[in-house]
């Protein structure tokens, strides 16, 4: 992760990343503290607010697998964000389809997977077919999930996601 956010610091982008409620990865990354009921799309609102606070333009929110799911849903719930990176998600959060999430999103969205990660491979039709608005797919030959697509996939494979995010984020 600290490697994502040096490569987009390197192109002029400002990243926050946080730990979600009750998460503790432990090492560089510490522990966020308190406890996680489900609601850690809630903090997403606060962490936005904060970044239009320091003079951010435009909020781009994402995150891969539990982050791009909570990324997704915090947006369909009002969120005031201008895009959302969606990585590695799964159906069904707050016993919330992603049919039921993408409907009325109209933000840039970019969606990327593994195209041998069954279930996030197999959303990405689901936003072909459904979410309204500016969309870009995209799937890499890969089985790995979520953040374990940079961490442990070829270098090739993590090199076309991290194009692919900067390229995104170049087009708005």
């Amino acid at each position: 992760m600290a490697r994502a956010r040096g490569l987009l610091a390197e192109h002029g982008y400002r990243v926050l990343t946080y730990n979600r409620r009750g998460t503790c990865p432990g090492g560089d990354l510490g522990c966020s503290g308190g406890r996680n009921e489900g609601g850690g799309w809630q903090d997403l609102t606060f962490l936005v607010e904060r970044l239009r606070d320091a003079g951010a333009r435009r909020v781009v929110v994402g995150g891969a697998s539990l982050g791009a799911m909570e990324s997704l849903y915090a947006l369909s719930r009002g969120l005031d964000a201008d895009g959302l990176i969606w990585v590695s998600g799964i159906d069904l959060y707050q016993g919330v389809p992603v049919t039921g999430q993408v409907d009325d999103l109209t933000v840039p969205k970019l969606f990327i997977a593994g195209k041998f990660d069954d279930e996030p491979a197999e959303l990405q039709r689901v936003f072909e077919r459904n979410a309204p608005g500016q969309n870009e797919i995209v799937t890499l030959d890969t089985g790995e999930h979520g953040t374990d697509i940079l961490d442990f996939g070829q270098a090739q494979i993590a090199d076309e996601f991290r194009q692919a995010v900067l390229d995104f984020l170049d087009g708005f």
